[in-house]
């Protein structure tokens, strides 16, 4: 899930989701760089946040991580 998206922010769309299926994995992309504290904050709403730019070796990271 992008972090900016036209109607709204990954974040409030993580927690929309949260609300119905608490088990479904949520990663965040964004092309903006967190600090530690802020990622922590983003990480109650999601599994993990990924930076852009995101190669498919990195895709490939996540997804033997998660599945």
């Amino acid at each position: 899930m992008d972090m900016r998206m036209p109607c709204m922010s990954g974040i409030d769309a993580s927690i929309e989701i949260r609300k119905f299926n608490k088990q479904i994995i949520i990663i965040i992309v964004s092309a903006f760089n967190y600090n530690n504290e802020e990622k922590q904050e983003f990480q109650t709403y999601c599994n993990k946040i990924a930076t852009k730019p995101i190669s498919t070796k990195d895709i490939a990271v996540l997804f033997d991580y998660f599945f």
